[in-house]
């Protein structure tokens, strides 16, 4: 399991920028993330695999242009992670707090189908311990809480 890809998005109304480093704050975030400082969901974590579906099988979905997640990983089904496992990127640990994400109501594939099957992957999480993570760092499994 690794880490493929971090993105951070600076500010509200431009795109994630890919980063080569991002500093982990404990209770906080990515350092730098507009979306940093949520409480349980400081953090969107999505399986590669998973964007690839979702870019290709989705298209017309709100969530191909308006999901990014910060951390992009290879090797993780958060649908088999319970709340409160724990993964130690790079120097910190991040804690899945929520599982899936919420779909958009007035998105085409929502409309026609009822969910597009995102609600099932990816997840949200917190930061319980800082420190800087790279793409290519190694991710963990921890034990949950």
């Amino acid at each position: 399991m690794e880490l493929v890809e971090i993105r951070i998005k600076r500010s509200r109304g431009i795109p994630a920028e890919a980063a080569d480093e991002a500093v982990l704050v404990e209770g906080f975030g990515i350092e730098g993330d507009v979306f940093a400082g949520k409480a349980d969901r400081e953090i969107s974590l999505f399986d590669e695999a998973s964007r690839l579906y979702r870019h290709e099988e989705r298209k017309d979905g709100f969530c191909t242009v308006r999901f990014g997640e910060n951390l992009l990983t290879r090797g993780i089904d958060y649908q088999k992670a319970p709340l409160g496992t724990r993964l130690a990127i790079g120097d910190g640990i991040v804690e899945i707090t929520q599982s899936g994400k919420e779909c958009h109501p007035e998105c085409p594939v929502f409309g026609r189908e009822g969910n597009c099957g995102m609600h099932l992957h990816g997840a949200y999480g917190k930061v319980v311990k800082g420190g800087s993570i790279h793409p290519g760092d190694k991710i963990r499994i921890l034990s949950g809480r």
